[in-house]
């Protein structure tokens, strides 16, 4: 008995610090959730053509998930512990090739080009061409037909617009003259800047060339873009040209910052708990319903 009851102990004792160490393992990934900072990148050019990537880490980079943006479409990727696993490819690419040069289309006798969608159209009897031509002109009223149903469609959808703008202008200012939501507002502004604040980079490196093809507006841009302390603070390398004759932009760049987690939670909590911003929830929800 003495000898079980040994064993009933051990075993006790080894699940007892199992659970301690799952319990550890827990509270350290909530501490490192909410007070590591979360480190994002974005990082890209512009030739002609985009190429971006765009990234965020966490846990000091052992988890993060990014994007690669080219030509070819976009790139979803998920990495873990330095192992990079893509979620998404871009758009595949067309494997088979100039082979099949020619497909045949609108009946036979007729082939199209993939490339330049012209037709060729190949040796047919007469009468296939007077048939073919007849079935044309009957089908022109039909056609006129759709095209008006679409005219009246277009014109139906414009005024409907117009008529639900007015009505969401018209809630909205009712929603702001309020004075019950009055608080409810000022305090989603407040929260809008703490998250500006929040996101906001630490760097932000840029080099551009560009031009808008006249040298008058060109100046004014260089102008307008020496006014914001952003630049001038991240030590931008703007290079206009005045001597093109078309507009053009040539541009390369990096940002990065980075993203507490304990301060999105306490920002989110802020306007979770406020009982105005839960009026206000609660009034878009029922409006909607």
């Amino acid at each position: 008995e003495e000898r079980s009851m040994s064993v009933l102990l051990l075993i006790l004792k080894i699940i007892g610090i199992i659970l301690l160490v799952i319990l550890a393992l827990f509270v350290l990934l909530i501490v490192g959730i909410l007070f590591v900072p979360y480190a994002y990148r974005v990082k890209g050019s512009f030739h002609g053509k985009p190429d971006l990537t765009a990234s965020i880490y966490g846990l000091g980079h052992l988890v993060g998930i990014g994007m690669i943006l080219t030509e070819n479409g976009a790139k979803i990727y998920l990495r873990i512990c330095g192992i990079r696993k893509f979620l998404q490819s871009g758009n595949k690419e067309n494997k088979t090739g100039n082979t099949d040069q020619y497909e045949e289309n609108m009946g036979e006798g007729q082939k199209t080009d993939p490339e330049t969608g012209n037709y060729e159209n190949l040796p047919m009897p007469e009468m296939q061409k007077i048939k073919a031509f007849w079935q044309k002109i009957v089908k022109i009223p039909e056609k006129f037909k759709r095209v008006i149903a679409r005219i009246r469609d277009f014109f139906h959808t414009i005024k409907s617009a117009f008529g639900n703008a007015k009505k969401t202008i018209r809630k909205v200012n009712c929603l702001l003259t309020n004075e019950s939501y009055k608080s409810a507002f000022t305090k989603l502004k407040t929260s809008v800047w703490q998250l500006l604040k929040i996101l906001m980079p630490y760097r932000l490196k840029l080099n551009l060339e560009y031009s808008t093809g006249s040298p008058d507006t060109t100046a004014q841009l260089l102008g307008i873009l020496t006014m914001f302390p952003i630049g001038y603070q991240n030590r931008w390398n703007v290079h206009p040209d005045f001597t093109a004759d078309n507009a053009y932009a040539e541009a390369e760049f990096d940002v990065k910052g980075r993203i507490l987690g304990f301060s999105l939670l306490k920002l989110i909590l802020g306007l979770v708990l406020d009982k105005d911003c839960r009026k206000l929830y609660n009034h878009f929800k029922t409006m909607k319903a």
